[in-house]
């Protein structure tokens, strides 16, 4: 879908991939993964009052994973007007069209 997207003029990508590194997705979260601290004491996960014992997997959401990888990203910024939003709308409408037949 991408390339369909381009050739109507419309830049996306995915917005979860192995080579893309989002850190907006848990899964590139490495201190919290491996529960690395950046303070000495090695806080929170050496706390004395923490009595909790969590692990972190990188595939610990599969579901959100899968929702994410089929999910598109589209660039907006703040000099586009309505009619920008209006043209994309029309354009990823188009080839949701042809290719959902």
């Amino acid at each position: 879908m991408p390339e369909a997207l381009k050739a109507e003029g419309i830049h996306s990508g995915t917005t979860y991939n192995e080579g893309f590194p989002d850190r907006h997705i848990y899964t590139y979260w490495d201190s919290i993964l491996d529960k690395n601290s950046h303070h000495p004491s090695g806080y929170p996960w050496k706390d004395p009052a923490y009595q909790g014992n969590v692990e972190y997997t990188r595939d610990m959401c599969p579901n959100t994973l899968s929702i994410l990888g089929r999910s598109l990203r589209f660039g907006f910024n703040v000099n586009m007007l309505e009619e920008h939003a209006k043209l994309m709308a029309a354009a990823i409408n188009k080839v949701d069209a042809v290719l959902g037949e």
